[in-house]
């Protein structure tokens, strides 16, 4: 046992055969102080380990494309350890990806309120949110993501989406542009750029975004769907036509 300074003095002034009998009294009550803490801290490395399995689970029964079964063993692993903020944030994305964002929003409330930081868990609550049509919280959560970390790409092109939901299209094209610069091969924010440089009557830039988007990801149905639109915008109709065709092919519900 490490004796404290305040114990350490008060024995000083002892006799030698006094304090020889105080030590082991004081070992011994120590020990037992400690043994508590002990089990404890082993009780909560199994329930841990414990719950590690049941994620490990959920995340395979997902990629082996059984949601609900995923679901049970996410869920699972969050009632045998509350605290484990992975799971909580893992539960919440399928959730959202299953369409029930109520218990996402849950979710990923718990996450953070484990971890604060957790940027992950603050992301996907935006987009939750979003999810929602909730436009003006999901803003706020990705700024949030953004402040935590300014170079998440990601981040910087969902804040750009929202902004251009919300008809904000000068900070949400330097959004995007931003989330480019850091990240070229993000096809979606190139995308995104080129729909909101259309709507800002920037035809000739929309179509050059569009068309890179095309050369990165051919099969991108919305980006021949917008540069459908661009092209129909700049007065050719035989090309814009062409692109809606590929656009409807690739997806069938733009028709």
């Amino acid at each position: 046992m490490k004796l404290s300074q305040n114990l350490r003095r008060n024995l000083m002034f002892l006799d030698p055969i006094s304090r020889s009998r105080v030590l082991p009294i004081l070992l011994g009550l120590s020990f037992l102080s400690f043994a508590p803490l002990a089990e404890a801290q082993s009780r909560d490395q199994l329930s841990r380990s414990q719950a590690s399995v049941h994620h490990r689970e959920g995340l395979a029964l997902y990629r082996a494309k059984d949601p609900a079964g995923a679901l049970r063993e996410l869920q699972r692993s969050v009632e045998i350890d509350p605290s484990f903020v992975e799971a909580w944030n893992d539960l919440g994305v399928i959730q959202r990806k299953e369409g029930a964002l109520t218990q996402a929003i849950f979710s990923f409330g718990k996450a953070i309120a484990i971890n604060p930081s957790y940027t992950s868990a603050i992301y996907n609550l935006a987009l939750a949110y979003e999810g929602q049509d909730n436009l003006t919280l999901a803003t706020r959560q990705v700024r949030r993501v953004i402040e935590l970390n300014p170079a998440l790409a990601q981040a910087h092109f969902l804040y750009g989406r929202l902004l251009a939901r919300q008809n904000q299209f000068d900070p949400a094209r330097k959004e995007l542009q931003e989330a480019l610069r850091r990240d070229s091969s993000l096809v979606r924010a190139r995308v995104e750029l080129g729909a909101v440089l259309l709507r800002q009557g920037y035809i000739n830039d929309a179509i050059t975004e569009i068309r890179q988007c095309l050369v990165e990801d051919p099969r991108s149905a919305e980006a021949h769907f917008q540069l459908g639109l661009a092209l129909v915008q700049q007065g050719n109709e035989t090309e814009a036509r062409s692109s809606f065709s590929h656009a409807v092919e690739l997806r069938p519900d733009y028709t």
